[in-house]
Order: C-alpha cells, then structure tokens, then sequence
C-alpha cells in the first residue's frame, strides 16, 4: 500500500473548534477518530486502481493515490464566505456543486492524468473553499490550488528548474487560533 502511517497523522492533524487535550498535546476529536481510519484499496476488475486513507462509512476522498500517476490531497480553507453559502446554496436545489471530498473521489475515478486531474481541480464549483495539493509523477507537476466556491483564487506551480519548492506549512493563524490541518496560504519556499 503507497499511503502510511506519515499521510494518516497528516489527515489526523486537524480540529479547529473540537477541542484541545493539553495533557496529551492532542486534538480530542482526532483521538476518537483514530479509530476509524482505514488504508482503502479502490479496484476494479481485480486490479488496484488508486489508493486512499479514509474515515469507514466516509463515501468522499480526502487523500488519495493513483499510481504511477498523480497524488491528491485536500485541505480545508476557512473563510468568512465559506461552506455555509454553499451548503445554503445547495440546500435550495442549486447542485452544481460539489461537496471538496466528492470532487476528490471523482478525479480519481475520473482523471487519467495530472494534467486531468489539474482541470477538474481548478475549474469545478465546490460548496466550500478548500486547498489542493496535487503532484504527479513527472519532473515539475506539483501544484497547491486555492480555491473558492466558484473560482481558482491562486495557483503555485512547482518549479524545479529555477530551485523552487512549495512547502505546505503546519500552521495558520486564524482569528488568533491555531488550525494544525497543513492549511496552505502564500507560501512558497524559495531554496538558498
């Protein structure tokens, strides 16, 4: 299996508002959750087709791999005109948008490429803001993708030739607390 233990603790490192344990420096709500994480192996006709760590009983992606061809992870983006103008939207009959989780899924199910998968990344409506990461398996093919509901906000490419890197932080700083979900901002790393 591609995914491990390092993808698990990354996906398990959230909890805005659900609470902090102070006597084991962890997330309560990622205490519990811990539980019910699973390495799943999505296949068909007999063959793996890619490859994600999930939640049991959750029917989007968070973090996926497909191999020998792209990764992709989502991140959650907090924003004053967040998710609940999406599920507003949703909940009276608009639905042409997508939930962040079911997009990923469908990239996966859908996308033969990196170059695909960037596509659907950039140009689906979702319900809520989010951040995408996404690498392929080429030289050059990463990117963090920021979006909104309806459009691509900013997009970091990998650059190698020029010595870049994008580096998704552990921190940000959101009205004063702190989100540990690797919340990725404007930040790209230029090497030394």
């Amino acid at each position: 299996m591609l995914m491990d233990s390092y993808i698990m603790l990354v996906i398990l490192t959230f909890g805005l508002f659900l609470g902090w344990d102070n006597g084991n420096d962890t997330w309560l709500m990622s205490e519990k959750l811990r539980k019910i994480v699973r390495n799943v192996d999505y296949q068909q006709n007999g063959k793996s087709v890619y490859q994600s760590v999930s939640f049991l009983g959750y029917v989007g992606l968070l973090t996926a791999v497909k191999p020998d061809t792209f990764t992709v992870t989502v991140n959650e983006r907090f924003n004053k005109e967040g998710g609940f103008i999406g599920i507003y939207r949703w909940l009276i009959g608009d639905r042409n948008e997508k939930w962040m989780g079911f997009l990923t899924r469908d990239i996966m199910d859908q996308a033969g490429s990196y170059s695909e998968a960037k596509d659907m990344l950039m140009n689906d409506k979702l319900l809520a803001p989010a951040y995408y990461i996404l690498a392929g398996n080429s030289s050059g093919e990463g990117v963090i993708i920021t979006r909104s509901l309806d459009t691509t906000l900013d997009v970091k490419e990998l650059n190698p030739k020029n010595g870049t890197f994008l580096s998704p932080p552990n921190k940000t700083m959101i009205h004063g607390m702190h989100h540990l979900f690797m919340m990725i901002d404007e930040h790209l790393v230029t090497s030394a």
